[in-house]
């Protein structure tokens, strides 16, 4: 098919224009590439002399408004960090950067020359490694006239600028490292980590010149992390997936792990030095409620409604063959809170559908001593550090719901009270019926007795404490006990012993005359060791007093006591009936 002469004419002229816009796209291109190139090491020559920063090229792209940084690298020099080291420096600490890809999509240059607006789509950092190097505590630092300046989110100055649009902030697969320049080692490493900030903006205040105010209407946040080695060399944290979205104050976490760094427990055990718990725990949900972002990024208050803890999965193991830290004085919880530096208020946290396994390793004993517990659910509320809630009389409630040894269903409150001056609390408690066999798991290891038989009917108990000493009752109602001793290390039964076990202890709850034992619960605290030993060891002292002949306790009536009586004469009367007959 031939064209005609007007079409053919046309046809050149709009490939040439063409060609034309092509090699003008090109030419802008490289011209303005080169300008932002030769702006950035114009920049990057005036910048601290401290620092050695260099970038490999920068590629412009007019028409997708893409600004790509290749290799831009950041490194404090020598002489900077031999001073933090020593702490001759003004800081105590310092960064390095080393960003492969650093990208700026879809800016809008008319907006940004024109009308002094940034309208961004997208700034990207792609494997970005991020050091963090810290030293001495600095010898001389710079005094400031009148308070410190901070980063306030509603206050900040930009000259020349009528407003930023951000859509998308994107780091993809960083590392982010914390360097001890002192010790000559890493105190912190990450894995990969990804994280995604969308819908900011800077929106100029109106009663202000250049200063501007961030916009989190619709701010979204999204993270994973790979793996986080954690400051202290002792644990690792990842989580797979985080999100925060600002329209409905939430936080939903999928997938936290806090574990061991150490492969070999027995190892980290020794190396811990003194008795310490060892932590792995796994969560699959927790969902945040109603945060105050706000109020936490401009005022440093954490106000949380709710959170719900969906899945958690908690291993703890105690090696006890080593010393205990006498000089520990850990807190009971209204006391944490008490004297907490940080504002927090939660309204209250549950635990859903969760399990927690206790384990100690015992000296002279191989086998480990366990409880479990398992379908675990919990409820705490009146959760509060802010000092105007403690003056006004704010209760912390605990509730704890569980399957003790996947057998018995425990049920134990507790009630704080923040503004306690002694820092009393109430405490309360139920165990169902179990057969006593599957307690075993903890009496064998602790005490080198193995229940034979018996079965336990119940425990009721409850009481008061302060951080040195609690007291109350336990009513333990239990029936044909009997017990195997065995000799110190060793699995041999210690005949003698067990003897002088089954004669001596109570073997019934109520005795044979119906007569039930209600024993009391008195416990000094050893004030070295937590919260956990205290409530354990107040609650053991009514199991001892319940079974042993010495043991503190009281006699009290049951209504069933005549029972056994009304049906012997029942069994008489009947007897004398079929014999008339």
């Amino acid at each position: 098919m031939k064209l005609s002469r007007p079409k053919k004419i046309a046809l050149i002229i709009t490939s040439v224009v063409i060609l034309a816009l092509v090699i003008a796209v090109v030419i802008i291109n490289f011209y303005v590439g080169s300008l932002i190139e030769g702006k950035i090491r114009e920049a990057l020559k005036k910048s601290d002399t401290n620092f050695e920063v260099s970038i490999r090229n920068v590629n412009f792209n007019i028409i997708s408004g893409n600004i790509k940084i290749l290799d831009l690298k950041i490194q404090p020099d020598s002489n900077l960090l031999e001073s933090i080291k020593n702490g001759e420096a003004h800081i105590g600490s310092v960064q390095s950067a080393e960003i492969p890809l650093f990208k700026i999509a879809g800016i809008n240059l008319y907006k940004a020359i024109v009308d002094g607006y940034i309208d961004l789509r997208k700034i990207e950092l792609r494997q970005a490694h991020i050091t963090f190097y810290r030293g001495r505590k600095p010898k001389q630092e710079i005094k400031q006239k009148g308070n410190k300046k901070t980063f306030r989110t509603d206050s900040i100055y930009l000259k020349d600028l009528n407003g930023v649009d951000l859509k998308r902030i994107v780091f993809k697969r960083c590392k982010v490292d914390v360097y001890d320049l002192v010790d000559e080692k890493f105190i912190m490493q990450s894995g990969e980590i990804n994280l995604e900030l969308t819908e900011l903006d800077l929106i100029e205040k109106p009663e202000k010149i250049d200063v501007f105010r961030m916009g989190f209407d619709h701010f979204k946040l999204e993270l994973s992390i790979d793996e986080f080695k954690l400051p202290g060399g002792w644990y690792n944290l990842s989580v797979k997936h985080l999100r925060f979205d600002m329209v409905d104050s939430s936080i939903r976490i999928k997938g936290l792990k806090y574990w061991p760094q150490y492969i070999d427990l027995d190892k980290m055990a020794r190396d811990l030095k003194f008795t310490k718990e060892i932590f792995n725990l796994d969560i699959k949900h927790i969902d945040v409620y109603q945060l105050n972002a706000g109020r936490m990024v401009n005022q440093g208050e954490v106000y949380i409604d709710s959170i719900l803890v969906n899945g958690m999965s908690l291993n703890i193991l105690k090696d006890k063959r080593y010393p205990f830290n006498e000089k520990l004085r850990p807190k009971l919880p209204q006391q944490l809170l008490k004297t907490m530096k940080l504002p927090l208020d939660i309204g209250k946290i549950k635990v859903e559908k969760s399990y927690l396994r206790y384990q100690q390793k015992m000296p002279d004993q191989k086998e480990l001593l366990t409880v479990t517990l398992n379908k675990m659910k919990a409820n705490i509320s009146g959760i509060s550090s802010v000092k105007d809630s403690i003056k006004k009389g704010e209760v912390l409630k605990i509730r704890l719901n569980a399957k003790l040894m996947d057998k018995a269903n425990m049920d134990i409150r507790f009630v704080m009270f923040l503004n306690s001056r002694s820092d009393t609390m109430f405490y309360s408690g139920s165990l169902g019926s179990s057969m006593f066999k599957p307690f075993n798991q903890a009496l064998v290891p602790a005490l080198g007795i193995e229940v034979k038989a018996g079965k336990l009917n119940s425990i009721v108990f409850n009481g008061s404490a302060n951080s040195h000493f609690s007291k109350g009752k336990m009513t333990m109602k239990y029936e044909g006990l009997v017990a195997e001793v065995f000799k110190k290390e060793s699995k041999d039964k210690n005949k003698f012993m067990t003897w002088v076990a089954n004669s001596a202890v109570h073997k019934n709850n109520p005795g044979k005359k119906g007569k039930l034992r209600v024993a009391h619960i008195e416990f000094e605290r050893v004030m070295y060791k937590g919260f956990g030993n205290f409530m354990w060891k107040s609650v053991q002292s009514g199991l001892v007093n319940t079974i042993s002949p010495t043991g503190k306790h009281e006699k009290v009536d049951t209504p069933d006591k005549n029972e056994p009586k009304e049906k012997a004469k029942k069994e008489k009367v009947k007897k004398k009936e079929k014999h008339k007959k």
